[in-house]
């Protein structure tokens, strides 16, 4: 998704830093069933940050012809 930081679970917060105070933050994971964005939510409302879900995954957007970036892969 353009724009986005990707930031595992595991990872969230040791790397708040990298997240902009005052600005709505969207977790979003590999589909509508996937637990780890409800997670990551929860841990950022704790800590103050207004945040919320994207209702479905990556796939689903990608599969809307929604925006997306990536890296180029060496053939």
């Amino acid at each position: 998704i353009p724009g986005a930081l990707n930031i595992p679970l595991s990872e969230l917060s040791r790397r708040l830093g990298e997240l902009g105070r005052g600005r709505d933050i969207v977790a979003y994971c590999r589909g509508p069933w996937c637990v780890l964005s409800f997670e990551a939510i929860a841990a950022l409302r704790e800590r103050g940050f207004a945040a919320y879900r994207l209702e479905d995954g990556y796939p689903e957007w990608k599969a809307a012809s929604l925006p997306v970036e990536g890296s180029a892969v060496a053939l």
